[in-house]
């Protein structure tokens, strides 16, 4: 349930509950954008290019890069800016098949050289493009200080002529000072981005605000600041609660969830001294940690996305977990049995696991209390409603319910006569 969590909260790319901020993994690089070609040479250059791509999809990797350098002899120096643009493109995906980071390096060596100064629109955007994937490639390689330079390169030199490329080329810089573990760094990168955009009314731009914010609060987080991440969480919520963006709702869930699993946690404190802790938000709150997850479900609890309502159920989930702290088993078994009620017509396979999940921690929780009989019935149930389900993680909680019917079935035995 773990996985699924960090799955459902951080959109990570292949969740179909669908990248703290490692939700923004898939946004390495500004989208491809089409490419306007009209003439009977651009129509040429574009089925030689298509060639290229279908041979690289199938997995023909030295088929494509013979393709690509036959579109790079006979186009690469071409007059038509889209031509050009398609020659970028040609020799970037090569570059990404070469066999060894120091071939594509030298191919991306040479796109800067041939195209790092032509004015044309479409060959300017596709070599932005390069240059987004070449450091994330160098980051993902080991060498994050090289990746940080490229991206204050792009942010200097390209940035006033498009917000979103200077706002990704900050975030990654953020991400990867955070890597590097100099948080103060990462956390003034990601100032940066809050002072510059947070006025901006482009989706794609509040998204990178929103998530500079959650990366900010996860570092404060981190540190122990429960106070300072807080107020980043807090910071996120007032700029994008009202946001029509589905995307953005669930930034704002992601903030407050991190808010109540931060007031959850045992221990803490006032690390400030200026009576935060007076004032019911120190760690370890688990009235107002619950009190966070009380707001997640009034504000979201009816959202039709998707993603929100996964998030949704396992808000209710940790909600459970910060009242069983307070020992009010009722209480707990009552958030149990609401989820069932709020899920159990929801198909999707994370909504099914989330209910399972409920009804196992439910059987548990009375067999705890000594209620054997409403036990065995909540891990029967798992059995009625999932025993022939089609996905593993709820085939294996269907398991462990029968094992604990089978260790119920034991206790319930009379004792029997030496």
């Amino acid at each position: 349930m773990a996985a699924a969590l960090a799955c459902a909260l951080a959109f990570a790319p292949g969740c179909t509950t669908t990248g703290g901020t490692a939700a923004t993994a898939a946004r390495e690089r500004p989208p491809d954008s089409a490419i306007a070609l009209t003439s009977a040479a651009e129509k040429n250059a574009r089925a030689l290019f298509d060639k290229g791509r279908a041979l690289l999809q199938r997995g023909e990797a030295l088929e494509a890069v013979a393709v690509f350098d036959e579109f790079d002899r006979q186009f690469g120096q071409d007059a038509s800016p889209g031509i050009r643009a398609l020659a970028v493109q040609a020799l970037s995906l090569k570059a990404q098949t070469l066999g060894t980071p120091a071939e594509g390096a030298a191919v991306i060596d040479e796109i800067v050289r041939r195209y790092g100064g032509d004015a044309a629109a479409p060959v300017r955007e596709q070599f932005i493009r390069v240059l987004f994937d070449r450091a994330a490639a160098l980051g993902k390689q080991g060498s994050p200080r090289e990746a940080i330079a490229i991206y204050g390169e792009i942010e200097r030199r390209y940035g006033g002529e498009n917000k979103l490329w200077a706002a990704w080329a900050l975030f990654y810089q953020g991400e990867l000072w955070r890597r590097l573990h100099n948080a103060e760094a990462a956390i003034a990168t990601f100032d940066r981005i809050g002072q510059r955009f947070r006025q901006e009314g482009d989706g794609a731009i509040r998204a990178v605000v929103a998530d500079a914010l959650f990366g900010k609060g996860e570092i404060l987080g981190e540190r122990g600041e429960a106070r300072a991440a807080i107020a980043a969480y807090d910071e996120l919520d007032r700029l994008f609660a009202r946001d029509a963006d589905a995307a953005i709702r669930l930034r704002v869930l992601r903030a407050l969830f991190a808010k109540g699993a931060l007031l959850g946690k045992q221990g803490g404190g006032d690390e400030s001294g200026d009576g935060f802790a007076g004032a019911g938000r120190q760690a370890g709150d688990a009235a107002a940690a619950i009190a966070v997850y009380d707001d997640i479900v009034r504000r979201f609890g009816n959202d039709t996305d998707p993603n929100t309502r996964n998030a949704v159920a396992l808000t209710l989930l940790k909600k459970s977990e910060a009242i069983r702290q307070r020992g009010d088993m009722v209480s707990v078994i009552a958030i149990y049995d609401e989820i069932v009620l709020r899920f159990e017509a929801d198909h999707a396979p994370f909504a099914r696991r989330v209910v399972a999940t409920a009804l196992f921690r439910k059987g548990q929780s009375l067999n705890r209390q000594g209620n054997i009989i409403a036990a065995n019935a909540a891990f029967d149930e798992i059995a009625q409603r999932f025993e022939y389900d089609s996905d593993p993680n709820v085939q294996k909680i269907v398991a462990q319910a029968a094992a604990a019917r089978q260790r119920l079935a034991i206790d319930m035995e009379p004792p029997h006569d030496n």
